[in-house]
């Protein structure tokens, strides 16, 4: 109960800051969910967040399923094939925070409200040097309600990648865009990130590992993510994750309260074309975020 008149604060206070566009940083797919906020060049179920990696991905259908606490939840459908050497990807992402009170000045019930986000993007890939560089691109449009107030923007995020004998390398300028409509009266725009990727498979093991810098446009903040992916000879993988939000979370002198705090695993089966993956990641000793996902390639 408590989370949840936390989350209604939170959420009313969007019509007065203008932080209207904070759903486009939350989590929509399993697979970043075990890779810690990671993961923008491992090719396993990639939700291609960097529209490059579109050119390194097999045909797939993908669903995802997400469970945050306090009953927030969110759900992504994403598609993503070839025609005639232009990669092409689509996905619906969406979250929904829940149902809410709404009450007046003088506490009296008034009846239910809901709030949502919901991210419709298409992405496009295409080879500019043989096999070696790579450049992407995502487009899309974001829509945000609360209650009966809107909020719209328009999202670009343009990427290159490099691929070397030894290693991937990539640069992806992540939502950034235009505000259409927002809360309130005051002009708001896109606080978009720059996220540096580099990533290299381990030499006589099925281990790819990646190292992501994230610096998020206008407010001053930059994390670094750490992850990994290690596939068996069974068909199942293995992955983990973990960032420098970390350090922001460590609120005990004890080991043992903290050490869960911003990490991220997962596990995933392969069997014919289809994929089960599921993952979780704690922000807390005792908070944890839960997510599923089905492919199928096609």
């Amino acid at each position: 109960m408590i989370k949840k008149l936390l989350l209604i604060i939170t959420l009313k206070s969007l019509l007065v800051s203008q932080s209207t566009f904070t759903g486009l940083k939350s989590w929509t797919n399993s697979n970043t969910i075990g890779l810690s906020g990671g993961g923008y060049l491992i090719p396993y179920q990639n939700e291609f967040r960097n529209a490059a990696m579109l050119a390194q991905a097999n045909r797939l259908f993908q669903l995802n399923l997400i469970k945050y606490p306090a009953d927030i939840n969110a759900q992504s459908i994403i598609v993503n094939g070839i025609y005639k050497e232009h990669h092409l990807g689509f996905s619906i992402r969406h979250i929904n925070y829940g149902i809410f009170e709404s009450r007046t000045t003088d506490n009296v019930i008034t009846g239910n409200f809901s709030a949502s986000d919901t991210h419709i993007q298409m992405g496009y890939a295409k080879y500019l040097y043989k096999n070696k560089l790579i450049v992407g691109f995502n487009s899309g449009l974001f829509l945000s309600q609360i209650e009966n107030s809107n909020a719209s923007a328009i999202t670009i995020s343009p990427s290159l990648l490099l691929k070397a004998d030894k290693f991937v390398a990539a640069l992806t300028l992540e939502n950034y865009g235009k505000v259409i409509d927002s809360y309130g009266n005051s002009n708001e725009s896109m606080h978009g990130s720059i996220v540096f990727s580099i990533s290299r498979y381990l030499e006589n093991y099925p281990i790819q590992i990646e190292f992501d810098q994230i610096t998020y446009y206008g407010l001053n903040n930059t994390s670094h993510h750490l992850s990994a992916l290690y596939k068996t000879k069974n068909n199942i993988n293995l992955k983990g994750g973990i960032s420098s939000n970390r350090s922001d979370r460590i609120n005990s002198n004890q080991l043992s309260k903290d050490i869960f705090n911003d990490i991220g695993i997962g596990i995933g089966y392969e069997f014919d074309n289809l994929t089960l993956d599921f993952n979780t990641y704690s922000y807390s000793n005792s908070n944890f975020i839960y997510g599923i996902a089905i492919a199928s390639r096609f």
